[in-house]
């Protein structure tokens, strides 16, 4: 098989530049944001589970990391928490914590070590 019925052969998503695909999940991300709550919270997580070359992606471009949705219904919210700060690296988080059915207090300070590495 030649170079370029191999080339044909792959899916057009894998053809792909990188800075293309970026532009694609930018986009993504921006909709997701309208979408329930539950999507807007797990949409990067969801695109990084795609394959490797979408994990390197949208785990190398903080911009991806900067918004999170926290609900008392989260399994671990301190370390999906942890995983946003990472992420973000040195851009802006905005995290909404909500649901926790007064214990809101508490998980913002469980949060406030994951903060502080943040804010470096």
């Amino acid at each position: 098989m030649s170079s370029s019925d191999q080339s044909r052969a792959q899916p057009l998503v894998d053809r792909l530049p990188d800075d293309v695909l970026i532009k694609v999940f930018e986009t993504y991300s921006q909709y997701a944001q309208h979408w329930h709550n539950w999507i807007k919270k797990r949409s990067m997580l969801g695109l990084s589970q795609v394959c490797r070359r979408w994990r390197e992606l949208t785990h190398s471009y903080p911009l991806f990391w900067t918004r999170l949705h926290l609900s008392g219904s989260d399994r671990d919210p301190v370390k999906l928490a942890e995983v946003w700060v990472e992420r973000s690296g040195t851009c802006p988080l905005w995290i909404r914590i909500e649901g926790f059915r007064g214990r809101e207090e508490r998980a913002y300070t469980q949060l406030c070590p994951s903060y502080r590495l943040h804010r470096g």
